[in-house]
């Protein structure tokens, strides 16, 4: 679910009138998607591309299923951050920082630019 994710972020939305990265789930729904009609409709369609569902429970899975998705997504922006504490440490400072030792440290705005990740490398913000 994660990889559905990172393969379709969508880039900049506009939600409730603001228009920013997606921070929430909800602004998935609102990102357009030409062949499905939102982000959302094509991750959740691919996603069955390789799974199946029982007869009768449709319904449940697709909420549990957008559940999973909350909760990737706020994982996803986590580690990150995270990976681009170690990256540029590595990188940059040449120094070898383990992901516990990640959480204690920050960057500064410039810093994090300097460590892309790759899903987001598509995008001109980055």
């Amino acid at each position: 679910m994660g990889l559905l994710i990172r393969q379709h972020y969508p880039s900049m939305v506009t939600y409730a009138s603001v228009t920013s990265p997606p921070w929430m789930w909800d602004h998935f729904y609102a990102a357009k998607d030409s062949e499905f009609g939102t982000v959302t409709a094509r991750i959740k369609a691919e996603f069955w591309d390789f799974f199946r569902c029982d007869e009768g429970f449709e319904d449940r899975a697709a909420r549990v299923q957008d559940k999973v998705y909350r909760f990737r997504l706020s994982d996803m922006y986590h580690e990150t951050r995270l990976q681009c504490i170690i990256n540029y440490s590595t990188d940059v400072l040449g120094q070898v920082v383990r992901k516990a030792d990640a959480r204690t440290r920050t960057l500064t705005k410039e810093q994090y630019l300097l460590q892309c990740p790759d899903w987001c490398a598509r995008h001109c913000l980055c």
